[in-house]
């Protein structure tokens, strides 16, 4: 793992509609590298100048505020994981570690899009007008955690090239799954993607981390997937919701990151009880009142729990959950870095 690029990448603020500084890194790497670019008048950096090879695709924003800009500097490396204070970026700093990691040793067609987290406007705004027949597949590097291969489930490719991508996966631990937004909501209309996580936990929240050994996992399955998937996959047919079309709010997803954590439908649970037709980003919703809070509507079905919960709480049980899954990595590190005195 090249660990002084992945420092320099996270010490660098970018708050969404503020990237240049970011760019500026970005655009000097390449001209170390000997990699040409293209930068457009909304502030996407491309080349997809490579016939026949897939295209690598990150977002240069974060959720990152000023507070948290001015604590980058001490963002550090500890043993197995990265971390410091406040929002550090993982979304989407680790996709852009990866695509740079990955184009030193190869010629590859890549886009870093700006303001994802504003709703996705650089990658809707870039594909105007846009062809890109001669890219066979795309990979997007902005999931959370590790393992998840967000693809035909969201529409974002065809269950064939999902198949691919499954088989070669099962060596790096990863399999189909779910999620939300992301700028394959853009891609999509232009060709068949996947969105692979790429090992931050607790995005959007000032408890996020980076496992080392999640990110490098990433690493090597996506140039694994270059090295043996060469075939050339249709665009999907959108037969699912359409998050783009759907998306509100600063970030993307609204108010909370819907359906990104938990597994979200209506059951059928209570049909006594009033369900609603109409959904919100393709999740059902219904009448019956929040378990937690016990007043709020409407409600979800949350599978786990095998109750409906509001959206409000599923944003605070998020956050807590988060806190709490950090608290156990960080204190497995300190176990495992504790040397115990006298045998």
């Amino acid at each position: 793992m090249n660990k002084k690029l992945l420092l320099e990448i996270f010490r660098i603020p970018a708050m969404s509609y503020h990237e240049e500084a970011m760019a500026n890194f970005i655009k000097k790497k390449l001209n170390e590298f000997n990699i040409p670019y293209k930068q457009d008048a909304k502030g996407n950096i491309y080349n997809i100048s490579y016939k026949n090879r897939p295209l690598l695709s990150a977002h240069m924003d974060t959720v990152q505020d000023v507070n948290d800009t001015l604590l980058v500097d001490f963002i550090k490396i500890k043993g197995s994981y990265l971390s410091g204070y406040g929002v550090i970026g993982g979304d989407d700093k680790c996709g852009i570690y990866i695509i740079l990691e990955t184009l030193k040793d190869r010629e590859m067609n890549f886009v870093f899009f700006v303001e994802e987290e504003s709703g996705g406007n650089g990658s809707t705004e870039w594909i105007k007008d846009r062809n890109l027949d001669h890219i066979p597949y795309g990979l997007v590097l902005d999931r959370m955690g590790k393992g998840d291969i967000i693809c035909s489930k969201n529409d974002y490719g065809t269950k064939e090239f999902e198949t691919f991508l499954h088989e070669i996966g099962k060596d790096f631990g990863f399999s189909p799954a779910i999620g939300t937004f992301s700028d394959a909501d853009s891609l999509n209309e232009l060709i068949s993607c996947a969105n692979l996580s790429c090992g931050y936990y607790g995005a959007h929240t000032k408890h996020e981390f980076v496992m080392l050994e999640d990110l490098e996992n990433t690493f090597k399955y996506v140039n694994a997937i270059i090295s043996n998937v060469k075939e050339k996959f249709e665009k999907p047919k959108k037969t699912k919701y359409d998050w783009r079309k759907n998306r509100g709010g600063i970030y993307g997803y609204g108010d909370y990151e819907y359906g990104d954590d938990y597994y979200l439908y209506g059951s059928g649970k209570k049909k006594e009880e009033s369900e609603k037709e109409d959904s919100l980003f393709g999740i059902t919703t219904t009448d019956i009142e929040c378990v937690v809070c016990g007043k709020e509507k409407p409600t979800v079905y949350i599978t786990n729990l095998n109750d409906f919960i509001c959206f409000p709480c599923i944003g605070a049980l998020k956050d807590e959950l988060e806190e709490a899954e950090t608290k156990i990595f960080l204190d497995e590190e300190i176990w495992n870095n504790t040397t115990t005195i006298g045998g």
